[in-house]
């Protein structure tokens, strides 16, 4: 009777053995699938931050595009600036000589 015992303990104690080793399993299956889960979660916000990224860059570029224009146009009108105070130089000059003349 002592072995038939000692089957029914090794018997039980192989069943719990089981049971733990069946809910470690199930377990280990629940977290595989919350990190699946939050894997592709992670990999759609990546992809939306990359496109964003892109859109931004894609903005920027056509700022920077616009800058270039507005600087070309800022040199032009300093140009002209700078030939009308020269303008304005000589004017002022030519009425300073003529109101000489006239005294």
């Amino acid at each position: 009777m002592s072995r038939m015992m000692t089957r029914k303990v090794q018997s039980r104690d192989l069943e719990i053995q089981l049971r733990t080793a069946l809910e470690d399993l199930k377990a280990s299956r629940d977290l595989s699938s919350q990190l699946m889960a939050e894997r592709e979660d992670n990999e759609k916000e990546f992809d939306s931050l990359l496109k964003k990224n892109t859109d931004l860059k894609n903005v920027i570029a056509e700022m920077d595009i616009q800058y270039q224009d507005l600087q070309g146009k800022c040199d032009e009108l300093e140009i002209v600036l700078r030939s009308n105070t020269e303008c304005q130089d000589l004017y002022e000059a030519a009425l300073t000589k003529i109101c000489s003349l006239e005294h």
